[in-house]
């Protein structure tokens, strides 16, 4: 690639993006109002039956991380999947995780031919398979956990286990298009685009959201040791040579490539919706008499409302 950026380009840029530490205002009053109001999520020892389901639904030759352990091995070693489980459950109970379980490799592609400025870059972050093996076990039974409770909101598709996901979107925007087109009614809509939302959330509200819904102490004990451990590295092809940065801590954000972090992500969004639906707006389906004030796709938001106040 010609005219790429500079090691020491490249690692300014994205360690000023995720080495800065941030952490949500705990004094803002619409977090007092928050509260568990559901059972706690229960756990129990994970079994060489999880290790095999998990590993069913991901793909061979997926590019592992650091420990460049394919899938495919790991799914015809039936024979180690007890023993799996075994260090999985180590992981979970104990203070301790190894440096390398949770370091990543990140790949830069490039977005656009303005190669020469290191925003113009997207992230593949590969993660070592056992690591996404793990939290993908652990996502696994905290969406039960959700589907059971109805914990994630309605108007969010996005890691949503019973729709078609955007598509459910789409469909609930068509039909309020057209009952307004023939009923001659007035409609205002909004869409939000939040700026690298993934990269900006703060890992304090991460661990806070899994308490507020009622996440098992286990699970949010682990999440909190691993939250400490994230880092990647940076590799970039340039036209003659690799490019690789040291180190960069994961401050603030979620972690790319991590089966866990979507519906992380989805779970820091739920009090937006709450907050939302609080202010009784919104426009209401005359059949069913359905109010929407918003449409939520991972960080896509649309506000839907009567009019522009």
């Amino acid at each position: 690639m010609k005219n790429a950026p500079g090691k020491e380009e490249v690692e300014n840029f994205w360690r000023e993006i995720y080495g800065k530490k941030v952490s949500y205002n705990e004094e803002a009053c619409w977090i007092k109002d928050q509260c568990q109001q559901n059972p706690s999520m229960e756990w129990s020892p994970i079994c060489e039956k999880d290790v095999a389901e998990a590993l069913r639904t991901i793909l061979n030759w997926k590019a592992p991380g650091r420990d460049q352990i394919p899938n495919f091995w790991l799914k015809q070693l039936t024979a180690t999947h007890k023993y799996i489980a075994e260090i999985f459950n180590k992981l979970i109970e104990e203070d301790f995780i190894p440096d390398w379980l949770t370091a990543g490799v990140t790949y830069l592609i490039p977005k656009n031919e303005y190669t020469g400025n290191p925003k113009n870059y997207r992230l593949v972050t590969c993660l070592p398979t056992t690591y996404k093996l793990t939290t993908s076990i652990i996502s696994k039974r905290m969406q039960k956990y959700m589907d059971n409770e109805n914990l994630l909101p309605k108007e969010q598709k996005g890691c949503s286990s019973r729709t078609k996901e955007c598509k459910d979107q789409l469909l609930i925007s068509k039909v309020i298009l057209q009952e307004c087109k023939s009923r001659k009614e007035n409609l205002s809509m909004a869409w939000i685009e939040y700026q690298k939302a993934f990269d900006r959330v703060p890992h304090s509200w991460i661990i806070k959201s899994l308490e507020l819904i009622g996440i098992n102490n286990k699970v949010i004990a682990f999440t909190k040791k691993a939250i400490t451990y994230w880092r990647t590295r940076m590799h970039l092809h340039a036209e003659n040579e690799l490019i690789e940065t040291e180190d960069i801590k994961i401050q603030c954000g979620i972690f790319q490539g991590d089966s866990l972090s979507p519906l992380l992500f989805c779970i820091c969004l739920i009090p937006l919706t709450e907050q939302l639906n609080r202010l009784n707006t919104g426009y209401e389906e005359h059949i069913t008499k359905t109010k929407t004030s918003h449409l939520l796709y991972m960080d896509d938001l649309k506000l839907i409302a009567k009019s522009e106040e």
